[in-house]
Protein backbone atom coordinates (compact mmCIF):
# COMPACT_ATOMS: atom_id res chain seq x y z
CA UNK A 1 0.00 0.00 0.00
CA UNK A 2 1.30 3.49 0.26
CA UNK A 3 2.39 3.27 3.67
CA UNK A 4 4.76 0.88 2.35
CA UNK A 5 5.90 3.24 -0.45
CA UNK A 6 6.49 6.35 1.94
CA UNK A 7 9.00 4.02 4.14
CA UNK A 8 10.95 3.07 0.60
CA UNK A 9 10.75 6.87 -0.04
CA UNK A 10 12.52 7.62 3.09
CA UNK A 11 15.31 4.56 2.80
CA UNK A 12 16.25 5.73 -0.65
CA UNK A 13 16.21 9.43 0.11
CA UNK A 14 18.69 8.58 2.94
CA UNK A 15 20.64 6.17 1.18
CA UNK A 16 21.14 9.03 -2.02
CA UNK A 17 22.06 11.63 0.32
CA UNK A 18 24.28 10.18 2.49
CA UNK A 19 26.15 8.88 -0.97
CA UNK A 20 25.82 12.33 -2.14
CA UNK A 21 27.24 14.26 0.84
CA UNK A 22 29.89 11.92 1.59
CA UNK A 23 31.11 11.94 -1.88
CA UNK A 24 32.05 15.68 -1.42
CA UNK A 25 33.84 15.20 2.00
CA UNK A 26 31.08 15.95 4.48
CA UNK A 27 29.94 14.67 7.79
CA UNK A 28 27.58 11.92 8.65
CA UNK A 29 25.66 14.74 10.47
CA UNK A 30 25.59 17.31 7.73
CA UNK A 31 24.48 13.85 5.89
CA UNK A 32 21.54 13.22 8.21
CA UNK A 33 20.15 16.58 8.41
CA UNK A 34 20.32 16.80 4.35
CA UNK A 35 18.55 13.31 4.36
CA UNK A 36 16.47 14.34 6.45
CA UNK A 37 15.13 17.76 4.72
CA UNK A 38 15.25 15.71 1.35
CA UNK A 39 13.20 13.22 3.18
CA UNK A 40 10.74 15.66 4.05
CA UNK A 41 10.26 17.90 0.78
CA UNK A 42 9.52 14.64 -1.28
CA UNK A 43 7.04 13.07 1.08
CA UNK A 44 5.22 16.67 1.63
CA UNK A 45 4.66 16.85 -2.18
CA UNK A 46 4.02 13.67 -2.69
CA UNK A 47 1.05 14.10 -0.06
CA UNK A 48 0.07 16.93 -1.91
CA UNK A 49 -0.38 15.15 -5.52
CA UNK A 50 -2.36 12.22 -3.31
CA UNK A 51 -4.42 14.61 -1.87
CA UNK A 52 -5.19 16.62 -4.59
CA UNK A 53 -5.98 12.83 -6.49
CA UNK A 54 -8.30 12.21 -3.53
CA UNK A 55 -10.00 15.47 -4.72
CA UNK A 56 -10.28 15.24 -8.31
CA UNK A 57 -11.04 11.94 -8.79
CA UNK A 58 -14.90 11.66 -7.13
CA UNK A 59 -14.84 15.47 -8.42
CA UNK A 60 -14.64 14.09 -12.30
CA UNK A 61 -17.04 11.31 -11.50
CA UNK A 62 -19.66 13.49 -9.76
CA UNK A 63 -19.14 16.17 -12.72
CA UNK A 64 -19.55 13.46 -15.45
CA UNK A 65 -22.88 12.43 -13.92
CA UNK A 66 -23.98 15.96 -13.26
CA UNK A 67 -23.40 16.53 -17.01
CA UNK A 68 -24.24 13.11 -18.77
CA UNK A 69 -25.47 11.39 -16.28
CA UNK A 70 -23.22 8.48 -16.51
CA UNK A 71 -19.12 7.97 -15.70
CA UNK A 72 -17.91 7.40 -19.52
CA UNK A 73 -16.53 10.94 -19.72
CA UNK A 74 -14.64 10.86 -16.39
CA UNK A 75 -13.19 7.32 -17.58
CA UNK A 76 -12.25 8.81 -20.66
CA UNK A 77 -9.87 11.68 -19.07
CA UNK A 78 -8.50 9.19 -16.68
CA UNK A 79 -7.62 6.77 -19.56
CA UNK A 80 -5.87 9.61 -21.87
CA UNK A 81 -3.97 11.04 -18.84
CA UNK A 82 -3.20 7.25 -18.13
CA UNK A 83 -1.68 6.71 -21.73
CA UNK A 84 -0.10 9.83 -21.39
CA UNK A 85 1.76 8.84 -18.07
CA UNK A 86 3.21 5.85 -19.78
CA UNK A 87 3.92 7.37 -22.80
CA UNK A 88 6.09 9.89 -20.38
CA UNK A 89 7.08 7.32 -18.44
CA UNK A 90 8.60 5.33 -21.27
CA UNK A 91 10.22 8.21 -22.86
CA UNK A 92 12.23 9.62 -19.71
CA UNK A 93 13.03 5.66 -18.19
CA UNK A 94 12.12 2.95 -20.54
CA UNK A 95 14.00 4.14 -23.55
CA UNK A 96 17.51 2.54 -24.67
CA UNK A 97 19.78 5.14 -25.14
CA UNK A 98 22.29 4.72 -28.33
CA UNK A 99 26.01 4.31 -26.99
Amino acid sequence: GSGSTFQMISVIFRKLTMDRVKAEGGSDERAMREAATDTAAALGFISAIGAIGGFFIPKAFGSSLALTGSPVGAMKVFLIFYIACVVITWAVYGRHSKK
